[in-house]
């Protein structure tokens, strides 16, 4: 058998285009998908691990922003118990709506190319969201009037745009 690539096409169906993305040759069965951003362009590209395959997508796309979370792992010196945001809800609204655009869980990863802590979600990206973060603690976090294109995250002296960082905060 081959591999299937499977793409929603808006009406309730999905067609296969693995052939067309060079996917999913007979014999190649890919075991293990993800979806990530691997050049931070805001394409999701796709990595495959049987066999390794990275297919990069470049079709330009400014319509996305990336949330980070983080627990309080980092924080450690103020004599807090370390955490991360395993078990972290990001759920994106319409800004000042109840209207959910995007909602996505932060769930153990052991593939080192796909970075749990990152979620990407696709929207206008000159709108405005309001995101919302439940912890694992019980602690919420929502940031709101976000729009993706005015935000920025730098990291090791690299920029990552449209990308928003939301951290667990220490309780004293």
């Amino acid at each position: 058998g081959s591999s299937e690539l499977l793409r929603n096409d808006g009406t309730g169906s999905v067609t296969n285009v693995a052939t067309l993305w060079g996917v999913g040759a007979s014999g190649d069965i890919g075991k293990t998908a993800g979806f990530f951003d691997v050049d931070n362009d805001g394409d999701l590209d796709i990595f495959s691990n049987d066999p390794l395959t990275i297919c990069q997508n470049n079709h330009g796309n400014s319509s996305y922003f990336v949330v980070i979370a983080r627990g309080i792992a980092d924080n450690v010196s103020s004599g807090a118990s370390p955490t991360t945001p395993i078990g972290a809800r990001i759920t994106v609204f319409e800004a000042g709506t109840t209207t959910i655009v995007g909602h996505q869980e932060i769930v153990p990863s052991f593939n080192q190319f796909a970075p749990s802590f990152r979620k990407h979600f696709g929207v206008d990206s000159t709108a405005l969201y309001d995101i919302l973060v439940r912890f694992p603690s019980g602690i919420e976090l929502t940031t709101s009037g976000v729009r993706p294109d005015q935000q920025v995250y730098t990291i090791g002296g690299n920029s990552l745009p449209n990308t928003i960082e939301i951290v667990e905060p220490v309780l004293v």
